[in-house]
C-alpha cells in the first residue's frame, strides 16, 4: 500500500483552496491501495475539514517544521511505500504507478516537474533545474526511510531537510531516479502568504548541512542529483490495464 503524508499549514484563502484542489488530484488520479495521511498544523482554521475516504487528519496546535511534520505523519502510515507530497500540486492520472516500481528497487523516485518559471521568477524563486531534487513529490520504500531515520528535525523552515535527506540516501549507494511522469508544481504561489524564515533559515541551514556532511576543513560539497536521462527508465513502464486503473 502507498501512504502519502502531505503537510499542511493554512494561512490563507488560497492556500486552503490549491489545497483541496491537490487533494482532490490525489483521489481522482492514484492507482491501487493507498492512504493519505494530512498532518494539518499552526494557524490553520479549525473549520479545515476534509471528508474523503482514505483520508485521516493529525491536528498539532504548534506550528512545525516540515521535517517534523513529515516524521508524525509517517509515524502513522501502514503502507510499504511512503510518499511526501506538498499541496500545491495537481497530478497526472496514474502518477504513483511508475514511481511505485522505481522505489520497490529501493531508489528514491521522482517525477518530471511542470512550473510556470516566470512566476517562479516574479516571487524571487529560481525554476527547478532537470538535474535537481524537487522536494515537492517524491517516493521510496518503508524500509528506506527507517535506515535513513526520516528527516533530521534540526533543520527548520522549509530549508535544507530535503538536500539533507537525499544526500544521506546517495551516501547509502540508493540511487535518485527521474520518472517519466510529469507533474504540475505551482511553485510560488504561496511565497507571498506564507514565512518560511527567510534569509536568516536559509543560512542557517545550509550552514547546518554543510557542517554535518563535509568530511575536511574546507570542502566543497555536491548538491544530490538526479539522474537526468528519464529514457533510462522506460524500462518500468507498461500498458495499466482497466482493472489496474480502476482497483
Amino acid at each position: 500500500m502507498l501512504s502519502i503524508v502531505m503537510p499542511i499549514l493554512i494561512v490563507h484563502p488560497v492556500i486552503e483552496r490549491m489545497t483541496l484542489e491537490t487533494i482532490d488530484s490525489v483521489y481522482k488520479t492514484t492507482l491501487g491501495e493507498w492512504e493519505l495521511i494530512l498532518v494539518v498544523h499552526g494557524e490553520t482554521p479549525l473549520h479545515f475539514k476534509c471528508f474523503y475516504p482514505r483520508v485521516q487528519m493529525i491536528y498539532n496546535q504548534e506550528r512545525m517544521a516540515i521535517s517534523e511534520a513529515y516524521n508524525l505523519g509517517f509515524k502513522q502510515a501502514k503502507g510499504d511505500i511512503f510518499c511526501c507530497l506538498h499541496n500545491d500540486l495537481m497530478l497526472p492520472f496514474g502518477w504513483n504507478y511508475l514511481m511505485d516500481q522505481v522505489a520497490r528497487e529501493g531508489n528514491i523516485a521522482f517525477p518530471m516537474l511542470k512550473e510556470e518559471k516566470e512566476f517562479c521568477r516574479l516571487r524571487g524563486i529560481i525554476p527547478t533545474e532537470p538535474w535537481q531534487t524537487p522536494a515537492c513529490c517524491f517516493m521510496f520504500s518503508r524500509d528506506l526511510w527507517d535506515r535513513l531515520g526520516g528527516y533530521d528535525e534540526q533543520f527548520k523552515e522549509m530549508h535544507g531537510e530535503d538536500i539533507d535527506l537525499f544526500k544521506r540516501a546517495e551516501d547509502m549507494g540508493v540511487k535518485l531516479v527521474r520518472c517519466d511522469v510529469e507533474v504540475y508544481h505551482r511553485r510560488g504561489a504561496t511565497r507571498a502568504l506564507v514565512s518560511d524564515g527567510g534569509g536568516k533559515a536559509f543560512i542557517d541551514n545550509w550552514n547546518k548541512y554543510y557542517f554535518k556532511h563535509r568530511k575536511q576543513p574546507g570542502e566543497v560539497l555536491n548538491l544530490p542529483r538526479v539522474n537526468e536521462r528519464p529514457e533510462v527508465f522506460h524500462n518500468y513502464k507498461k500498458e495499466v490495464s482497466f482493472d489496474e486503473r480502476h482497483s
